[in-house]
């Protein structure tokens, strides 16, 4: 969940509504108006019971490990196939309505389209900056892609989606969806965490008190990558590889034009990798993946329209060529990073294919960021001699469950808000030490060849990947000498970090993949609000932690990734 608008600016309407809602329920909530405000999710399906039982495993063991397992027994070693489909995922039956007064918001004596004749206006929300900002037509397409990789037994369906976030209990529905004969071993659902997209998850609606998830809606999407992904696993074709990676910075080395971090300390990772999977047959381009780390909100809250943003021009200038670069074909799958805490284009100072800077964010402000992105990914492809006839595939999953202290996500569950699957916690009962819900999630190591993948359920904070040398932060301070609650440095934690622990030449770190859990932060830099902890945000740099389940969140990760990696898995 990312930034927005600062807390003080729209106390009126979050901070007395939704606080006196929660108080009276019987506890504390954030009250911050931002692009995510808080993780509360859509029906994925049916609700599960508040005390199912867990599922959890001792930190780092194994429940899923292919090459391996029964269902895919045979060692990594023949031929990679790859197969790729993609699907347009846009809401139906959206009702606009006339904005007179331009304020980005549906009034009630605002005029609109009643396209099924109920005498009611039925938009469809907009996933961030606020409540009651509906949509009000398509800009460009959002799109679910999908790139599946089979060798030997071993099978792996990869999703990409052009939405704020979906949570594990989604995926795990559209698992129960597939046809076994497909023989998929394991399908990951991701997100782009893209700001102009549909209510996913439950919190967008007119008021605080309505869920803008349009359950329909969701029931088709689970439609549409499903057969997304059927459509990608009977068109595999044996395939190589070639790797790629840069850094995302100009001739100064700065990462100003394309990436910046406006929470201290500032640590960036501009790096960008991609894996273009070539077609043995003919070299043409199959897929490329793409992966970066950057909040997808260059429109930012002025806009009205369904887009994909940026990651839009990254894969259309990926694939059809960019800025006087040939592109490379095939379909593009962009996966998201570390972009936790305010890793985006608030601090960006984009420049247009002309040169010239954009000033506004909007279309172009997208435009310029997403074409550069390209641009550095087709160079980089193009000078790239790094490529692999026979990259082995194999993956491992863990599970585990995250404990949720934020006590606005305790009153979610509470009032129905939440509807994915929580265990260790009774509904009836006030929470506490001794009854506090977990939610359980997955985490999964894959290797692709030379590449080694690490999915984590949220926006990790970059320097959990790569730690908190200054070099980290670029043209930036990495505290900014005016910040009046400065993090301390001295108890950063030392390495090695999670990159560290990770193998291969190239290592991405996929972001809200499979699951959404907001924002994880470094422990020792969690810092709540000293009288009303999630409610209001702690003096600094500190809107994150509102937007977190809890401080506990970056270890218990880290403990279970980091136990896969020490097996070699």
């Amino acid at each position: 969940m990312m930034c927005g608008i600062r807390v003080w600016r729209l106390v009126s309407r979050w901070s007395v509504v939704l606080g006196a809602l929660l108080l009276i329920a019987g506890g504390c909530a954030d009250d911050k108006p931002t692009a995510d405000g808080p993780a509360v999710v859509a029906d994925a399906g049916g609700d599960a019971p508040a005390d199912a039982g867990s599922d959890a495993l001792p930190p780092g063991t194994p429940s899923l490990v292919c090459p391996g397992a029964p269902s895919c027994p045979k060692g990594a070693g023949g031929e990679l196939l790859v197969g790729t489909a993609k699907v347009v995922i846009n809401p139906s039956g959206c009702e606009p309505y006339t904005d007179t007064n331009d304020d980005y918001h549906h009034d009630k004596d605002e005029p609109y389209t009643d396209l099924n004749n109920n005498g009611a206006f039925d938009p469809c929300w907009l996933a961030g900056f606020g409540n009651n900002q509906p949509s009000n037509g398509v800009n460009d397409d959002l799109q679910a892609r999908v790139l599946v990789l089979r060798q030997d037994d071993t099978t792996l369906a990869l999703v990409s989606v052009d939405l704020i976030g979906l949570f594990f209990d989604e995926t795990e529905a559209m698992r129960q969806m597939l046809d076994p004969s497909l023989g998929i071993d394991l399908l990951l659902v991701g997100a782009t965490h893209n700001h102009n997209g549909p209510d996913t998850v439950g919190i967008w609606g007119r008021t605080l008190g309505e869920g803008g998830v349009d359950p329909k809606y969701m029931a088709e999407l689970r439609q549409k990558i499903v057969g997304a992904v059927t459509a990608a696993a009977k068109a595999l074709v044996p395939a190589r590889v070639i790797y790629a990676e840069t850094k995302t910075v100009d001739k100064n080395g700065s990462t100003e034009p394309y990436v910046s971090d406006s929470r201290d300390p500032v640590v960036i990772d501009p790096t960008l990798t991609m894996l273009r999977f070539v077609a043995k047959s003919d070299s043409s381009t199959v897929a490329t993946l793409v992966h970066w780390a950057h909040h997808p909100e260059s429109w930012g809250s002025k806009r009205r329209m369904y887009s994909a943003d940026f990651v839009r021009f990254v894969r259309d200038g990926v694939e059809n060529g960019v800025r006087g670069r040939s592109g490379v074909g095939g379909t593009t799958i962009y996966f998201q990073g570390a972009l936790g805490g305010q890793i985006g284009p608030n601090r960006v100072k984009p420049i247009d294919a002309d040169g010239k800077p954009v000033t506004e964010k909007g279309e172009g402000w997208a435009r310029a960021i997403g074409d550069a992105v390209a641009a550095f990914a087709l160079d980089a492809l193009s000078a790239s001699t790094d490529s692999d006839d026979a990259p082995a595939l194999s993956f491992a999953t863990t599970k585990t469950e995250l404990t949720v202290e934020n006590v606005l996500y305790h009153q979610a569950f509470k009032l129905g808000a939440m509807k994915r699957r929580v265990v260790g916690y009774d509904e009836t009962k006030p929470p506490g030490p001794n009854n506090k819900p977990r939610i359980p999630t997955e985490l999964a190591s894959i290797h692709i060849g030379k590449a080694h993948f690490a999915t984590v359920p949220g926006e990790l904070h970059p320097e959990i990947a790569i730690g908190y040398d200054k070099a980290h932060s670029y043209s930036w301070p990495q505290v900014d000498p005016n910040n009046k609650n400065p993090p301390d440095m001295s108890k950063a934690p030392a390495g090695p970090y999670l990159k560290d622990l990770m193998t291969g030449r190239y290592k991405m770190v996929l972001g809200l993949t499979p699951d959404f859990v907001g924002y994880i932060i470094p422990r020792f830099n969690f810092e709540t609000h000293f009288s009303l902890p999630y409610l209001l945000e702690a003096e600094g740099d500190h809107y994150e932690e509102t937007n977190s389940i809890g401080p506990d969140t970056d270890a218990d990760l880290s403990a279970a990734l980091s136990g896969l990696f020490k097996q070699g898995l």
